[in-house]
């Protein structure tokens, strides 16, 4: 590899620390990127990034769920998601249905899209409330837990909320990227 060549400079913001590890185990492999990959959740990982680029520019982000999402709403550059797959929504379902109390489902919307539609097709009618940014996850959790409820899957924002019994949709997800790079 010659000194011309340009590496791609990528950023990738981890909302929690499984998705970070597999990122930097991922990125350690490949020689046509330069990976900085820095810890966030939601709005600290906006505020990440915003520090960041002050520091240093980018040609892409990578993150996840609700912070890639906020992240794509403010800034320029491209912001590639690792998605919640219906193999990890299925087997949160399926552990639900072992379960002996009242559960639902919480999440930003790419998670509760993808569940809407497995639960339709398996006849599932555990409750999904889908929510737009992390304080709308307080407000819901407080009424499923005066209703009753004591199991909620969901994402890393609600696991630090403090709430009932929660179970991850998906803690360290398999991360491809070569695939979410093309």
């Amino acid at each position: 590899m010659t000194d011309s060549y340009h590496k791609i400079k990528v950023l990738a913001i981890a909302p929690y620390s499984g998705l970070r590890e597999i990122l930097r185990q991922t990125g350690a492999g490949r020689h046509d990127i330069a990976l900085t990959v820095l810890d966030g959740d939601n709005e600290e990982g906006l505020r990440v990034v915003q520090e960041e680029f002050k520091k240093s520019s980018y040609d892409l982000i990578i993150s996840r769920g609700g912070t890639a999402t906020l992240i794509r709403k403010n800034v320029s550059i491209p912001v590639l998601e690792v998605e919640i797959t219906a193999s990890d929504i299925l087997h949160a379902l399926r552990l639900a249905d072992a379960y002996k109390g009242k559960s639902a489902l919480v999440g930003f919307p790419a998670t509760t899209k993808h569940a809407s539609e497995m639960c339709m097709l398996l006849n599932n009618d555990i409750p999904i409330y889908t929510i737009q940014n992390a304080s709308e996850a307080d407000v819901i959790l407080s009424r499923l837990r005066a209703e009753g409820y004591s199991l909620i899957i969901g994402d890393n924002t609600l696991i630090f909320s403090g709430n009932p019994v929660f179970m991850r949709l998906l803690e360290v997800p398999d991360v491809d990227l070569t695939t979410l790079l093309r």
